[in-house]
């Protein structure tokens, strides 16, 4: 894990944020559980910044999807967040 935290601004050269699935499926119903964290922990584990965005699923919960970027780049993170967020919701809405 140690040398995961020293390398991962490597993968940052290429690419500034990186896009992936925050679970395996929709969200759970209820307060109860914010639901299964496998996809999150690497993130985490490297402790990079990550944030998830509701991405808009018709007739049921939202799938999320999570973004992470390189360590000190939290506010092109959230930049990149909302607008994304924004394209999302612009797609579901014409659908």
């Amino acid at each position: 894990m140690d040398e995961c935290k020293e390398t991962i601004g490597e993968v940052y050269e290429s690419v500034q944020v990186i896009l992936t699935p925050a679970a395996t499926g929709q969200a759970p119903l209820g307060l109860e559980s914010t639901g299964d964290p496998r996809l999150n922990a690497p993130w985490t584990a490297v402790g990079v910044p990550a944030i998830s965005i509701p991405m808009p699923v018709s007739g049921g919960l939202p799938l999320w999807l999570q973004l992470t970027a390189d360590h000190g780049e939290d506010a092109n993170l959230l930049r990149t967040a909302v607008r994304l967020e924004g394209i999302l919701n612009t797609y579901a809405a014409k659908t």
